[in-house]
C-alpha cells in the first residue's frame, strides 16, 4: 500500500469513527473502489455531503487528527466561505501545519478572527504574511490557490491488492 492509499485508508477510518452520519458517508465514499481517485474527487464528496456547520468543523477536527498539510489546504478551499472552519483551524492553531497556517493568514476572510492573541499563535511565516502589505498577501494567496488546484487533480488511489496504477507513486505533495 503507498502512502497516499494509506492516508486516504487513515482519513476513512478517522471519518467513520466520528460518529456523525455525514463523515461516514464521506468515508464509505472515499474508500468505494469507483471512487473517483484524486483529491479532486475526495473535495466533490466533501463538498457535497458535509452540509452542516457542525458536521464541517468536525470535519476539519478529523483533518487536524489525521495532520496531512495538504487535506487542510482542500479543506480550506472547499469550505472558504464557512466561518466556523476558520475559526476550528484558529482555535487550535498549534495543530495546523505552518504552510496551511501561511495559506489562512492570505485569506482576507480571516483576517477579522485573527484577534492579538490569534496572531501571536501563528507560526512566525504566517505572522510576517499577516504584517506585509495587502497585495503582497494576495500575491500569496494566489501562490495558495494555485497549490490547491494543483492538489485537486492529484491521483489518491483507492487501495487495493492489485493496484498497479502507473500513478500509484506518482504524487508530489506537501507533507
Amino acid at each position: 500500500m503507498t502512502a497516499d492509499e494509506q492516508l486516504r485508508q487513515n482519513l476513512a477510518t478517522r471519518l467513520r469513527s466520528s460518529g456523525v452520519s455525514s463523515l461516514r458517508e464521506l468515508a464509505a465514499a472515499i474508500t468505494n473502489p469507483s471512487a473517483l481517485p484524486c483529491w479532486g474527487g475526495i473535495a466533490t464528496a466533501a463538498g457535497r455531503l458535509v452540509a452542516s456547520e457542525a458536521d464541517r468543523v468536525e470535519l476539519t477536527k478529523a483533518l487536524l487528527d489525521l495532520g496531512d498539510a495538504r487535506c487542510l489546504l482542500l479543506q480550506l478551499a472547499i469550505q472558504r466561505g464557512h466561518e466556523s472552519v476558520f475559526r476550528a483551524l484558529l482555535d487550535d492553531i498549534n495543530r495546523v501545519p505552518s504552510i496551511v497556517q501561511c495559506a489562512l493568514a492570505t485569506l482576507p476572510e480571516v483576517e477579522p478572527l485573527l484577534t492579538p492573541a490569534r496572531v501571536a499563535a501563528l507560526h512566525p511565516a504566517a505572522r510576517r504574511l499577516r504584517e506585509a502589505s495587502p497585495a503582497k498577501r494576495e500575491v500569496e494567496r494566489q501562490f495558495y490557490a494555485g497549490l490547491q488546484q494543483v492538489l485537486l487533480a492529484q491521483i489518491v488511489p483507492v487501495a487495493s491488492a492489485n493496484n498497479k496504477s502507473p500513478n500509484a507513486n506518482a504524487n508530489v505533495g506537501v507533507r
